[in-house]
């Protein structure tokens, strides 16, 4: 919970978050998205990648304790015992090492995650002639 509820929460808010500032949402709104149908899907998947890249700089201390927990097979770690073991057997920065290639990739998998999500929704779900009454 304590890296799932933070990630995913600064995942989904930070992808709305830039969304809106970029105008998307509110091309959205008024129907003028689909004048420019390859710029607004440009935006969003950026909005994507970015937002993936927020979501593990928030969630990634506590990936690397998890993984430590998880990799002990011969008892039951606390974590207090884990975060402190690392932090003074490597200091503070053995808590983000490994962090570059996770937000690469990152950026990769989230610029399509949520904008093709968003693509497939309007297309089948809430498509043009879906919900008249």
């Amino acid at each position: 919970m304590l890296r799932d509820v933070p990630g995913w929460g600064m995942y989904f808010w930070s992808y709305e978050f830039l969304k809106d500032i970029m105008g998307v949402a509110e091309a959205k709104k008024n129907g003028t998205d689909k004048d420019n149908k390859t710029l607004n899907m440009l935006i969003m998947m950026w909005c994507g990648g970015v937002a993936g890249q927020a979501s593990w700089v928030i969630s990634y201390p506590y990936d690397i304790v998890k993984t430590q927990i998880q990799i002990n097979t011969t008892r039951r770690v606390p974590m207090m015992e884990v975060v402190n073991k690392i932090r003074n057997e490597q200091g503070m920065l053995a808590f983000f090492r490994g962090m570059s290639p996770t937000l690469a990739r990152s950026f990769v998998v989230n610029s399509t995650t949520l904008p093709m999500f968003e693509y497939l929704n309007d297309k089948y779900f809430y498509g043009p002639n879906k919900n008249k009454d």
